[in-house]
């Protein structure tokens, strides 16, 4: 036997996880993740299994460099910003994937993925169209809207949107209301 090495993995801790198998007789080196067989004088590395990848989810950038700086693996300075409707701004959403896939193992370099917040989508310009067509226009984009209940009677062809607020081309969360300001066409 020689050296063991030892992986982040699914599997519980202090678990083999595979062998690595180089034949006495020279040749391939085999690596076997289950029913191997070992000669004598062969030479297994056992893989042992550290357990998850520790969890930095939720964490703050700073409490997740250590968490995972802990682990034995570098962090790489730049993180990685991506949407996230479930995690607050400024958090850790989780981890870069190894690179070239696989187990992490100590010392390999990891990027954290950190939450700039819900996604934002633009406002449609809706202004000259009728209120009926605005609002279909809106809630298609994802957002709610509001407008004066004195023009629900009014049919919808002598309708006309003015303006809306927010204006169209802002940047806004998914549900966020919108109010639009109805005058008579024509």
């Amino acid at each position: 036997m020689t050296g063991d090495e030892v992986f982040y993995t699914g599997s519980p801790a202090e678990t083999t996880v595979g062998v690595v198998i180089t034949p006495r007789a020279g040749g391939e080196d085999v690596a076997c993740l289950e029913g191997c067989t070992v000669r004598e004088g062969d030479t297994a590395t056992l893989w042992i299994s550290l357990g998850a990848l520790p969890g930095v989810g939720g964490q703050e950038v700073e409490a997740a460099r250590a968490t995972l700086t802990g682990a034995q693996l570098e962090v790489a300075d730049e993180v990685i910003e991506q949407a996230s409707d479930e995690i607050a701004q400024g958090l850790v959403i989780g981890t870069t994937e190894r690179e070239g896939g696989g187990w992490w193992r100590p010392g390999d370099r990891v990027s954290l993925i950190v939450s700039t917040g819900p996604p934002l989508f633009e406002v449609p310009d809706v202004v000259g169209q009728t209120r009926d067509t605005a609002i279909a226009t809106l809630e298609d984009a994802g957002f709610q809207v509001d407008y004066s209940a004195l023009w629900t009677p009014f049919p919808d062809e002598i309708t006309e949107v003015a303006s809306s607020d927010p204006a169209a081309g802002s940047m806004l969360v998914k549900g966020t209301r919108i109010y639009i300001e109805i005058t008579v066409s024509g």
